[in-house]
């Protein structure tokens, strides 16, 4: 199962055989199906994360970067909101995912003890 799509829209490059084809995709339609890739991609994200609620996972803690929140990618690459704690920076813990923030983009989760 895919969970995440890079999505990127294609941009000629001088001197390569692709600058020379015919029936060129409209800038128009590139940025449409730019558009419907990152809805599939959100949505594909969406339910992988969803599977993943209530399990225990391994987190390596990164940074402080909002507020009361420490942020870090699960070993599955889920972002993951934890309450503050200094000494968490630059480690790795255990913590249960708990429910989707919207306004984050990622999953507030509680250290396992």
């Amino acid at each position: 199962d895919l969970s995440y799509l890079h999505v990127f829209e294609y941009s000629e490059r001088k001197g390569t055989k692709a600058a020379g084809f015919e029936g060129k995709v409209k800038e128009t339609e590139k940025k449409k199906r730019s558009k419907l890739l990152h809805q599939l991609s959100e949505l594909k994200h969406r339910q992988f994360v969803d599977k993943n609620l209530n399990q225990v996972r391994s987190v390596l803690i990164e940074s402080k970067k909002s507020g009361a929140w420490l942020h870090g990618f699960s070993d599955n690459y889920i972002k993951i909101s934890v309450p503050y704690e200094q000494q968490m920076v630059n480690n790795i813990f255990d913590v249960k995912l708990k429910f989707w923030n919207e306004e984050t983009k990622s999953v507030l989760a509680e250290i396992v003890k």
